[in-house]
């Protein structure tokens, strides 16, 4: 109850950067807690512990779009424009479990790391080898995608379409359900970013035993490099979970009969429609990228 209670919904909303921070803390105490209480299952369940944490804030914040919805409806179209705080909210968690992730994945021991990551792991080998089974390396068999575009991107759009259709779903049924997702994400990608840590503290080891910082450092600037399409890919997450949370808080405050309810329906669809225009085009410039890395 405390870790919730340090702020509230609104003090998020008009500075949304508090949120990285809160992820930082969520996230390091969602691994001790799984760690010390369920080893075997700390994996899942420190993103579990750590949603708990943070899941209190983001439905304060989608009651609070939802209101704000009724009182001054606008524009379908401008639903982006007029919830951006929220969005940015959402960002700022991202990038705070991100962070915190890769930093976790680089300093915990390795038989702790192990355990704490080791779901993360199996979700990492299987994307390696779905790769490996589009482009055919380390194989006999003819490529699948290889240098077609049009190929990485049906493959890539697909999938994305199918975490946003997950994000909103998860959002409109449980709440905490696109936090989690949102989280897991976010640890996958720090286990990149935490192999990327450890494999450049070796260059730095002049520092001593700050080496860390310099590494650190190079590792986000390495992975710097998926900006331009996880920037899209992101947003359209961020926007499928806005639209249902928001849709969600209208039917729990038993709204679901009147106009004002259709009306941010309506608004929760072209969100909808406008994240998945958002993951077509970060789907374009990442199939762009593999293809001419091949």
């Amino acid at each position: 109850m405390v870790v919730e209670s340090l702020f509230s919904g609104r003090e998020m909303r008009h500075h949304p950067v508090f949120m990285f921070f809160v992820a930082l803390l969520a996230s390091g105490l969602g691994i001790a807690t799984a760690y010390a209480l369920f080893p075997g299952q700390s994996s899942p369940l420190a993103i579990a512990f750590c949603t708990i944490g943070l899941v209190h804030l983001i439905l304060q914040l989608t009651r609070h779009e939802e209101n704000a919805e009724i009182r001054h409806p606008g524009n379908p179209l401008s639903f982006g424009l007029r919830h951006g705080r929220v969005i940015k909210v959402f960002a700022w968690m991202f990038i705070g479990l991100l962070v915190a992730y890769g930093i976790w994945y680089a300093l915990l021991p390795a038989d702790i790391r192990a355990r704490v990551f080791s779901e993360q792991e199996k979700t990492l080998s299987g994307i390696d080898s779905l790769r490996e089974s589009l482009t055919g390396q380390f194989s006999g068999s003819p490529s699948t995608c290889g240098r077609s575009q049009a190929c990485w991107f049906e493959v890539i759009l697909l999938n994305n379409a199918g975490v946003l259709l997950a994000a909103v779903l998860l959002s409109f049924v449980w709440g905490a359900g696109a936090v989690f997702l949102i989280g897991w994400n976010a640890s996958v990608l720090g286990v990149i970013l935490g192999r990327d840590i450890l494999a450049l503290l070796h260059a730095y080891s002049n520092f001593g035993f700050f080496n860390f910082v310099p590494a650190f450092v190079h590792a986000i600037a390495n992975a710097s490099g998926l900006l331009p399409h996880g920037i899209f890919e992101a947003t359209g997450y961020f926007m499928g979970s806005l639209a249902g949370g928001i849709i969600s808080a209208g039917i729990s405050s038993r709204i679901f009969r009147t106009r004002a309810f259709m009306r941010i329906a309506l608004d929760a669809l072209v969100l909808i429609g406008i994240a998945l225009g958002i993951l077509a085009i970060g789907a374009f410039v990442e199939a762009n990228a593999i293809a001419s890395a091949l």
